[in-house]
């Protein structure tokens, strides 16, 4: 590997730590957001919303530890990759749903 590869790769590393803090953040809001009181249980939207939200922070906590636990972000700049986008999509879901709740909270 070229010095110029590695480089770009503990680039890609620093990228996709950062992504995790900036999950562990955004899950810990939507935790918060879900605890807080739910004035109208009846609306649809807001139900399937919530649901939605709850489904998805069980899942990216688990991936989340799957990812640290089994050490993905290895030398394939492939999983790298793919690990990265699929972070930043995954945080951008989040946040849409938690709009989406706090929008059905009105």
């Amino acid at each position: 590997m070229s010095t110029q590869e590695i480089v770009y790769h503990q680039q890609k590393i620093d990228q996709i730590v950062r992504k995790l803090v900036d999950l562990d953040l955004e899950l810990e809001n939507v935790r918060e957001t879900l605890q807080e009181p739910y004035p109208n249980p009846g609306d649809p939207v807001a139900d399937q919303t919530r649901k939605n939200c709850e489904r998805l922070v069980e899942f990216l906590w688990a991936f989340r530890r799957n990812l640290l636990n089994q050490k993905i972000i290895s030398e394939h700049m492939v999983e790298i990759l793919e690990v990265d986008y699929h972070l930043e999509s995954e945080i951008a879901g989040l946040q849409l749903e938690r709009q989406i709740l706090r929008d059905h909270r009105c």
